[in-house]
């Protein structure tokens, strides 16, 4: 795959986004997102439904 690129952002840059997972292929299917839809069925494309990010200098080590 190479090298992915590096792109650096400034601090206290401000944009929107959602985080999901669809597991609508699977035996259960079920859906995950950090800023839910509030919408009858599952749309994970509506921004008026995305959450706030504010990037950061600062790196966080998070282990899982």
């Amino acid at each position: 795959m190479g090298n992915p690129r590096r792109t650096r952002v400034k601090p206290r840059l401000e944009g929107s986004a959602n985080f999901y997972k669809c597991g609508d292929e699977t035996e259960f299917p079920h859906y995950g997102a950090w800023s839910p839809p509030r919408t009858e069925a599952p749309d994970f494309h509506r921004p008026e439904f995305f959450g706030k990010i504010i990037f950061s200098e600062r790196s966080l080590n998070i282990k899982a």
